[in-house]
Formats: structure tokens, C-alpha cells, sequence
């Protein structure tokens, strides 16, 4: 589905009147994997669901079959590893566990697994809470659209009490970040958090923000009263893991807000088209009490490393993409370890697993995944 065709497809939307369209694309091309009976990436119609009534039919089956393997093939690569590698990480532990999705924009897997683990169709884990986090503009648009939409046009969703819960969150600043993440993991009481990135750290700007993100998460789950077990569940891109990357310097001066550094990169947004949807504010300055606190006290990036601006990353020395993941994931705590890995085409190259194992288990092994 191209871009230009998006402001014609959502004329008449009264969902998502106000869009750069930025997270829609994704949206329309998880449909049109997701319509495909019998394909490893059929969802049964949920992300057709989220679509206008008016224009979703030219994804619908049978023409869904009529679109060249292009970009939502590519998608759909990284919905069926997200998917599995999720409902794996989910069946290690029993108990209550957190799903905090960063940048979830239109995305649809709390739809279909929150009904899933209320069925008793996973192994363990019917205590199940999804935390979706994005810009409030985007949580807005996307509680419109389960609300005049997918509730309706499926009742029985509507008539669960397992809903996705939607929290506004600016990835770019660390005092939003921080605040989502206590409203999130400070309402539950979880064994086991885990964070979903599914193509959103590679928009962000600089290259380090991305670090300071995933430390961010880390802290705030690691912290959370009750956690005994963080892991990540990533198809994304890798701070220089890339062979192309290696070279770009992560870090920043430690002085420049959030905010600053989306005006001295020039992005303007800060995030493209990708299945999240989280843009950057370029009017809501960070307010930070200085380098690893966040205003209010928050967690902020005291566990992880500092980068100088012209600082390359320590783990891009290594020579495989693999083994650079494995110290980039050790280099934010050397509890976190790097359990499942896999490369494929696009922007969004790495996918994988890590799990903070420094709580689990009476000797601290890695649990199987």
C-alpha cells in the first residue's frame, strides 16, 4: 500500500481525522498478510478490523492475493517472529505478566492474544496485561478506532474485560517516557514484564536515543515491585549491529534535551513509517534534573553508559552482526543475555530475544527459549 494513496483511503475517516499518516502503512499492509487464510500471518481479519468501512474491501479477500510480495511481505516476516517468539517468552513463567509495547501505533497483537490467553489456548500466562504506549494524538485516533470499530464489529471483544491499555508516551523524552512507564508497570502486579519493539528504535534520533530508551525500559522493569523476569522481544534495528552502522557514532552531548536533538539531527518527525507510530514532540522540551535523573525522580538513564557525540559503539568491534547484538544487549546490564536471533531483509534487520535472567532461577540460569 503507497503512502500517496493513504490521504484518499482515510478521506471520509472519522477515526483519524488529523494524521501525518506516518503510522498507517503498516497498518494497511499487516491486512493484506493478515487477510491470507492459511498464510503464517493470518490474524483472522483483526487488522483489516481497524480499517474504514468505506475503502478497507481493496484488501480484502480475495484481493489481498493480488499484491506483489513487497512490503507487507516483509511485514509479515516480522509479525509471525513477534508473534512466536512472544507467545514462547510469555510460556516460561507462570503468573501475571506485563506487555509494554513501545511505539504500538495501529498495531493488533493485544487484540488477538489477550482473548487467546483468556481461552487458556497458551501454555501459562492467563494473567495477561498489554501496555500500549505512543504519542497522544495516535492514542487517541487508535481508541477511536476500537471503540467505533473493532468493538462493534466484533462484540464479543467489546464485551471482555481484557483490553489493551493505551498510554501517551513520547519516546523522545525522557521525563514522558519515564512517566508512562510508572503509570504502566506501577498499576500491575506482575512476575515478568516484557517490552515489544517492533520497527520504532531505528526511527529514533540520534542513534543513542535508542540506548537510552532501552535502559530506560530495563530500570523501570527491573524496579518494578514484585518483577523477577524482563525481557525484549525485538524485530528493529540495532544501534550499530548493522555492518553499514558500525561506524555511526551513537551519543550525544549530555547537555542537549531530547527535544534538542531532534532539532540538531533535523528530523522532523523523528519517526517514519513503521508499525509503531510514535513521532517525536518537538514542542515538548525533556525536562531532565541532569545526565541519569529525570525530573520527579525518575529512573532515568543512571544504569546504562554514556556516549560522547563522536563516540563509535564499544560492541561494533565485533565482526558478526550476531555477536554485536549479544555485547550491545550485555553492555546495558550484564544480566541481559541474548537468547534468540535472526536477520532478514529491510530497515527493521534484527530480531531477536533478551532476557535479563540476573532474577531468575536459585542460580541465575538462562531460561530455555
Amino acid at each position: 500500500m503507497h503512502e500517496a494513496a493513504l490521504p484518499q483511503l482515510h478521506r471520509f475517516d472519522q477515526c483519524i481525522q488529523k494524521s501525518s499518516f506516518v503510522n498507517l502503512p503498516v497498518l494497511w499492509w499487516k491486512a493484506i498478510a493478515g487477510n491470507r487464510r492459511g498464510s503464517p500471518a493470518a490474524d483472522g481479519g483483526m487488522a483489516w478490523d481497524l480499517l474504514p468501512p468505506i475503502t478497507r474491501w481493496i484488501v480484502g479477500w480475495p484481493l489481498c492475493w493480488l499484491y506483489p510480495a513487497l512490503h507487507h511481505q516483509n511485514v509479515a516476516i516480522r509479525t509471525v517472529f513477534l508473534d512466536r517468539a512472544l507467545n514462547e517468552t510469555l510460556s516460561l513463567m507462570e503468573g501475571s505478566t506485563a506487555v509494554v509495547v513501545l511505539g504500538a501505533g495501529f498495531d493488533s497483537r493485544s487484540l488477538r492474544l489477550l482473548p487467546e490467553r483468556a481461552r487458556g489456548e497458551g501454555k501459562r500466562g492467563q494473567d495477561l496485561t498489554f501496555f500500549e504506549l505512543d504519542l497522544p494524538e495516535v492514542v487517541d485516533q487508535k481508541q477511536r478506532v476500537l471503540d467505533q470499530r473493532v468493538y462493534r464489529r466484533r462484540p464479543s471483544l467489546a464485551a471482555s474485560d481484557r483490553h489493551p491499555r493505551l498510554i501517551a508516551a513520547d519516546l523522545n523524552s525522557n521525563t514522558s517516557l519515564d512517566h508512562a512507564l510508572r503509570e504502566a508497570l506501577g498499576s500491575c502486579c506482575a512476575r515478568q514484564v516484557v517490552f515489544l519493539c517492533e520497527a520504532v528504535l531505528l526511527y529514533l534520533r540520534p542513534p543513542g536515543r535508542s540506548v537510552e530508551v532501552l535502559q530506560q525500559c530495563l530500570a523501570a522493569g527491573q524496579a518494578a515491585p514484585g518483577v523477577e523476569r524482563v525481557a525484549f522481544v525485538f524485530a528493529d534495528r540495532l544501534p550499530a549491529v548493522a555492518e553499514k552502522d558500525r561506524g555511526v557514532p551513537l551519543g550525544f552531548d549530555e547537555n542537549v534535551t531530547s527535544s534538542g536533538r531532534c532539532h540538531e539531527y533535523g528530523s522532523v518527525t523523528g519517526i517514519g513509517p513503521h508499525a509503531g507510530g510514535n513521532t517525536a514532540s518537538r514542542d515538548a522540551p525533556d525536562r531532565r534534573g541532569g545526565f541519569g535523573r529525570t525530573e520527579g525522580g525518575g529512573t532515568g538513564l543512571s544504569a546504562g553508559p554514556r556516549h560522547a557525540a563522536t563516540e563509535a559503539a564499544p560492541w561494533a568491534s565485533a565482526h558478526c552482526e550476531e555477536e554485536r547484538a549479544r555485547r550491545f544487549w550485555a553492555s546495558l546490564s550484564p544480566g541481559l543475555v541474548l537468547t534468540q536471533w535472526q536477520q532478514k531483509p529491510g530497515l527493521a534487520c534484527h530480531m531477536g530475544v533478551a532476557v535479563d535472567h540476573h532474577k531468575w532461577g536459585s542460580e541465575g540460569e538462562v531460561p530455555p527459549v
